[in-house]
Parts: structure tokens; sequence; C-alpha cells
């Protein structure tokens, strides 16, 4: 995941180059292994280390990225 990372987080668009409203099988093209998948009732949730995408079942689009402690 390093490489996607510039360093670059813009509030409310983007990490990197994940961005929000990016499509569900650009994030998957985009992340590196490992990364755990979580289902929840509105969506999936990609944890990679550090941080965290949901994306909507509906959209199939990230509509949320949490960075945790470590990022």
């Amino acid at each position: 995941m390093e490489r996607h990372m510039d360093g670059n987080i813009v509030k409310g668009e983007r990490v990197g180059s994940f961005f929000l409203g990016m499509p569900e099988e650009d994030l998957l093209k985009e992340l590196a292994q490992p990364f755990g998948i979580e289902n929840r009732h509105s969506g999936t949730v990609y944890e990679a280390e550090h941080v965290s995408f949901f994306v909507d079942d509906k959209t199939k689009k990230v509509d949320q990225i949490c960075m945790f402690e470590g990022f």
C-alpha cells in the first residue's frame, strides 16, 4: 500500500491515490495485499494496515476512508 500513498490527504476528497467515490473495482486493483474484508449491513469494509475503506453496497463506490494511528 505504501506505493500508493503520496503523503497527500485532502479532507473530504482523497488519501494518496484513493478517493471518495472511487469504484470498488478500481479500489481492489490498487489495494495491495494483504487486506481484510468485513461485510456490514450497508456495505463492505476493506481493512489494510492503518486504513479502512468503506464501500456502499448500492453504489459500489468508496464512501468513507478511515485512517488510524500509525498511518
